[in-house]
């Protein structure tokens, strides 16, 4: 018998399938032709630098306190709920520098879409829908690649959707279902706040399960749905006991609360919570063509997804619709739906030329078409088969993170050389220059107002153990530490708008550092009452000529 079973399994190879051929090409743009890309976001920043404190601190303490900032924030009672994502980063950052800190997200991204080409082909599509939905939905999510907890959250919509479905249709039962859950639960609840979203997932499956025990007669559909709602119930409890191993218990979510409660005005302003725009950038196009490929599988398909699954689409569809942030959710959980659909499409066996053509003509270069992709799909899914070691990922890492940790990274696909966007960020230059007037007295470091989503980068790159507190910023883009009214009075004068001199004089702003495109800058670059001391691609620094 063991023979036989030995026997049945095709023999591996180390051959790459497509999976892992879109893993390493997603890894050599990010890597190679895009380093900073995944470090486009100055908010990075103060995640790798409150993982650093936590390095840093006596016996690795999380912190509970404030000490980014200045002012009346500095010592303030803070809830570090990214902190396990926060020294993850500094960690890889420690020990190979912002090179293995992007091998990592960048590994983390590209294995995320290799997991759902597979999905995609175990839902029973044809190679080539895989492969098309796998890269637009690439597409569509890039928009938010970049190095910050929230991939956490991405993992946990995988895992959660996967799992939850998988025990919907009756393939996994008892430890496959609830250990995967329970596991990731414990890590994304000290992730990233996105961890709720998994209880609402629990919920829908759970909802419906309830509804079809309800509206089914016959005991067989009954008896599964019982034991659905029984294992979703059971599943919810245990995620939500997972949740309390924290540092902050039970206190994390009255702290969630009051920051959904209290920071509406600041999200609403917030670039990626606003709604995608369609008219210019590209990944909301790509957004477009999956909502017009979903809706037109939909129709076409022999299939039906199951209630749960549809409903879970069109809420992430809403969402995405409502944040750009939300839009590689809606990818995740609707790439393998349409796999499924795509999977069993409505044959086309005529065409009906109307009245002038009563007789319907057969449709022969479409079956023809069809019946070509068949035969190609069949044999490519004997070789694929056999190519599932996933060699090239697991060596692609291995290699690019030891050429991280040990200082070697030129390649013959280019230089490993991944860090901030100097595009988009102060300068070394402008970095040096801040650190020098601080440390001679002539800037201030608690008279200084920055640009909010450059305080954490500012704070991690002016760091200095001889001179902590030289470093700390006005601001940074912690929505839910700041409160609204800080915020307003950031917003009315980093816009400009009427009284905005009078909040700097209120907090004693003796010198700026803000975009060199900003409206601020151009009217104080102009103004008898500040001076511009210095200048790059990014910034300007401007000094008030009178201290206050």
């Amino acid at each position: 018998m063991t023979a036989n079973i030995a026997e049945s399994k095709p023999k591996q190879t180390p051959l790459p399938d497509v999976g892992d051929i879109i893993f390493f090409l997603m890894m050599y743009i990010m890597l190679f032709l895009r380093p900073s890309f995944v470090f486009g976001d100055g908010s990075t920043g103060w995640h790798i630098f409150t993982g650093k404190m936590i390095l840093e601190s006596a016996n690795h303490a999380i912190p509970t306190t404030d000490f980014m900032t200045y002012g009346i924030h500095a010592g303030k009672p803070w809830v570090a709920y990214e902190w396990l994502s926060d020294l993850v980063m500094a960690t890889l950052v420690q020990l190979g520098g912002m090179n293995l800190l992007a091998v990592f997200v960048s590994g983390a991204i590209a294995l995320l879409f290799l997991l759902l080409y597979e999905r995609c082909r175990q839902e029973g599509s044809h190679f080539v829908t895989a492969l098309v939905i796998t890269v637009l939905g690439a597409l569509t999510s890039s928009i938010h690649w970049l190095a910050r907890p929230h991939l956490f959250t991405f993992f946990g919509v995988y895992i959660f959707a996967t799992i939850l479905e998988d025990r919907y249709r009756d393939r996994i039962k008892g430890v496959r279902f609830f250990l995967p859950l329970a596991l990731f639960m414990l890590i994304w609840a000290n992730a990233h706040p996105g961890f709720i979203v998994g209880f609402a997932m629990i919920g829908l499956y759970l909802v419906c399960s309830i509804i079809n025990f309800t509206i089914f007669s016959d005991a067989q559909t009954r008896a599964l749905s019982s034991a659905k709602i029984r294992d979703n119930a059971i599943a919810l409890a245990i995620t939500g006991v997972a949740t309390l191993a924290n540092p902050y218990g039970i206190k994390l979510y009255s702290y969630l609360s009051h920051y959904l409660k209290t920071s509406q005005a600041i999200l609403a302003a917030t670039q990626e919570y606003l709604s995608p725009n369609f008219h210019s950038d590209f990944a909301p196009v790509c957004l477009a063509l999956l909502f017009g490929i979903f809706a037109f599988s939909l129709t076409a398909s022999l299939k039906r997804l199951s209630m749960p699954r549809f409903l879970l689409c069109l809420v992430f569809a809403f969402l995405a619709l409502t944040a750009v942030r939300h839009m590689p959710l809606f990818v995740i959980v609707v790439l393998p739906a349409i796999a499924q659909l795509f999977s069993s499409v409505k044959p086309i066996t005529t065409i009906n030329l109307g009245e002038s053509a009563p007789e319907p003509v057969p449709a022969t270069w479409w079956q023809n078409l069809v019946a070509k992709l068949k035969e190609v799909g069949e044999g490519f899914a004997e070789n694929e088969a056999i190519c599932q070691m996933h060699l090239v990922p697991i060596l692609t890492i291995l290699v690019f993170s030891l050429a991280s940790i040990f200082g070697h990274g030129n390649f013959l696909l280019g230089s490993l050389a991944s860090d901030f966007d100097t595009d988009g960020l102060p300068g070394q230059k402008m970095l040096s220059y801040i650190t020098e007037k601080e440390r001679s007295g002539e800037l201030k470091p608690d008279a200084g107002l920055n640009y909010d989503n450059w305080g954490g980068f500012l704070r991690l790159r002016l760091y200095d153990r001889e001179h902590p507190l030289n470093s700390r910023v006005f601001i940074d883009d912690r929505a839910d530490f700041y409160g609204d009214k800080y915020y307003q009075d950031y917003a009315v004068v980093s816009q400009a708008l009427p009284g905005y001199q009078n909040v700097l004089d209120k907090n004693k702003i003796n010198w700026i550092i803000f975009p060199a495109n900003s409206r601020l800058g151009a009217i104080l670059k102009g103004s008898p009452d500040w001076t511009l001391a210095q200048k790059d691609a990014a910034s300007y620094l401007l000094v008030r000529k009178t201290a206050l």
